[in-house]
């Protein structure tokens, strides 16, 4: 019995092996949005294909994480990295809340009272090493 189980075992490590070896080929599996400013804020991103698409209306249904004071949020891309995001659209953008968008009645009054928003393109984001500070 032992042995059969050992057989069973085989594959499944060489399969958690080739899973480990993609997910470590080169490309950027975190993001750092630091806040620099004196207030708690609420950061939501999203990809588009277009330019300004995401920049009029936040669509809420992506949510938000929320960032302290002189804190940093490490974004995750894993499994896959950011470079392969991308291919959602060419345009990343951060938006920054001044409290969570669902205290808002809707996604257009939420967006009136967005505090910044950012839109990154792949080599931006490469160019700043994948680290936006917020400061006002």
């Amino acid at each position: 019995m032992k042995k059969r189980k050992m057989l069973l075992l085989h594959p499944l490590l060489a399969f958690l092996l080739v899973i480990l070896c993609i997910s470590c080929k080169g490309g950027q599996h975190e993001l750092y949005f630091i806040n620099k400013s004196e207030d708690v804020i609420y950061v939501g991103f999203n990809f588009t294909k277009e330019f300004a698409e995401a920049d009029i209306i936040y669509d809420r249904r992506g949510g938000q994480t929320k960032i302290e004071k002189g804190d940093t949020c490490i974004y995750t891309a894993w499994p896959s990295t950011w470079e392969s995001r991308f291919k959602r659209g060419p345009y990343m953008h951060f938006h920054v809340f001044p409290r969570n968008t669902y205290d808002y009645d809707s996604d257009e009054e939420a967006s009136a009272n967005k505090l910044m928003h950012y839109q990154f393109t792949q080599e931006d984001l490469e160019k700043m090493n994948w680290t936006i500070v917020y400061k006002p």
